[in-house]
């Protein structure tokens, strides 16, 4: 997060940083491009679109768990918790990726 705070300025010189979602982007569109021809996916996401929506959602719970939840509700991470906060990501993913 303080590298954000310095524009990305380190992480750019590192030769390595565009090679990390290497094989991330492309598993994401065959699965937006088969959901698509399957006609189950709507076509307004791209695969950089969906990677930022799912790290979105999830940096959150997993970056915050103690702050978050010693202000609002105790251990994030108990299963229970963690199960429910998952489905919460992959409901909202799907339900925007089918256009719901």
């Amino acid at each position: 997060m303080t590298e954000n705070t310095h524009q990305g300025a380190h992480l750019k010189q590192l030769p390595t940083i565009q090679g990390i979602n290497a094989v991330m982007i492309p598993r994401l569109q065959a699965i937006l491009a088969s959901g698509r021809e399957a006609g189950v996916f709507n076509g307004r996401c791209d695969a950089v679109d969906a990677h930022l929506m799912i790290g979105g959602l999830c940096f959150h719970c997993v970056s915050n768990r103690h702050t978050f939840g010693a202000a609002v509700r105790p251990d994030l991470s108990a299963p229970e918790i963690s199960a429910r906060h998952k489905a919460m990501v992959v409901n909202a993913v799907t339900e925007y990726l089918r256009g719901a």
